[in-house]
């Protein structure tokens, strides 16, 4: 585990849908990215929604400069990716 670099980019695996980093695909990666999250002060909060019994997504809060980014997503590497990047200021 470690910092995000140019090598985390290199083997990005299409989902049929355009390119997507294994740090947003896989258990493991998210790891790297909830730490990297981490060292920037960012706070991430992942919770499995689920209705009657089933689940339904994955919300993830992103907690930066005091503002709160939300996002949902079927995986929940991909909801906390999408979270992180938006308290970046990158909206997808």
């Amino acid at each position: 585990m470690g910092t995000l670099s140019r090598e985390d980019f290199a083997d990005w695996a299409t989902d049929g849908h355009g390119w997507v980093p294994k740090f947003s695909t896989t258990w493991d990666g998210m790891d790297v990215l909830v730490e990297e999250a981490a060292k920037q002060g960012i706070a991430l909060q992942l919770i499995s929604r689920f209705k009657d019994g089933v689940f339904i997504d994955f919300q993830c809060l992103a907690i930066a400069e005091k503002r709160l980014h939300g996002t949902i997503s079927g995986k929940a590497p991909h909801a906390v990716c999408l979270a992180f990047l938006k308290s970046k200021g990158i909206d997808i």
